[in-house]
């Protein structure tokens, strides 16, 4: 059962407005006893980003259209291995509305 199922909560908190990935700040996030994170305006293509992750350097820099599936499923599990959630992403770049909308 997961913690949203059952929650004797009837809201959650998260910590927010995290632009970066940051062990540091998932850390405080547990200590301050909330259960997930938001991000606001997180750029996976940024290199500090890609190295916490470990995920490949984009060669060329260029920024893409869309987040690959596998960027996002390491996301999720870096913050799932620091014992949160991912709550939200809010602000996605504007190049990739389409997408989203679709």
């Amino acid at each position: 059962m997961s913690r949203r199922q059952g929650s004797e909560h009837p809201f959650r908190i998260a910590a927010g407005q995290m632009r970066q990935v940051s062990p540091g700040d998932l850390r405080f996030a547990r200590q301050m006893g909330v259960s997930g994170v938001s991000f606001n305006a997180l750029d996976l293509d940024a290199v500090a980003n890609r190295r916490i992750l470990g995920l490949k350097h984009r060669l060329n820099g260029s920024q893409r259209d869309c987040w690959d599936y596998d960027d996002l499923c390491r996301l999720r599990e870096f913050v799932e291995g620091h014992g949160l959630e991912i709550e939200s992403m809010e602000n996605v770049p504007a190049r990739m509305m389409n997408h989203v909308k679709a």
